[in-house]
């Protein structure tokens, strides 16, 4: 299998992905970076990912308001969006390759009931230093803690992005969230 995954590697998927978690459809775009679309095209997700998938697939259904917080490229917002079309979810994500892709899937699947935002969720309103790889293209390993992006790579930047507390965004648009993911790489800590 090892020499199964080295070859492919080499061959990494660049355009429109179609995914599938349970009756669940979407697409997703893969510009030859991405690991969540590329997995997905290759072996498909892997047993704890569905699970994981399903369940919170689940609890969107039963919920009106959701926060995606660390979105990524979409995969927790559009598979909410998906399992509750009722549902508004706000998708959060600071790093700005991952918020321009994060908008193009959702818009890639015609999805009207999540909104994107590029901004931080913090303990803190402000500004604050956000790194990324200067490689470019998606991450995964995008954090406001340096040290967690260089595990990673050598080739880190840092940049200012918009933080804002979880109670200040909710005074600010005056809503209030029944369900959050949280996956921000170890700045939960």
């Amino acid at each position: 299998m090892n020499f199964v995954r080295k070859i492919i590697s080499r061959w990494p998927v660049n355009g429109v992905v179609l995914c599938h978690v349970n009756d669940i459809n979407f697409k997703m775009l893969c510009k030859e970076d991405e690991p969540i679309a590329n997995g997905s095209f290759y072996w498909g997700f892997t047993k704890l990912s569905l699970l994981e998938l399903t369940i919170f697939s689940r609890v969107c259904q039963r919920s009106l308001n959701i926060a995606d917080i660390g979105a990524n490229v979409g995969l927790y917002s559009i598979i909410g969006a998906l399992s509750n079309p009722k549902a508004k979810i706000t998708a959060f994500e600071p790093g700005i390759e991952n918020y321009n892709r994060l908008q193009h899937n959702v818009e890639l699947n015609g999805i009207r009931n999540i909104s994107v935002e590029n901004v931080a969720l913090s303990d803190t309103t402000g500004d604050l230093a956000f790194n990324e790889s200067e490689d470019g293209g998606i991450s995964v390993f995008s954090s406001a803690k340096r040290e967690q992006v260089e595990l990673f790579t050598e080739n880190v930047k840092q940049r200012l992005v918009e933080s804002i507390t979880l109670d200040d965004w909710c005074k600010r648009v005056k809503e209030q969230f029944d369900l959050i993911k949280i996956d921000v790489e170890l700045f939960e800590y």
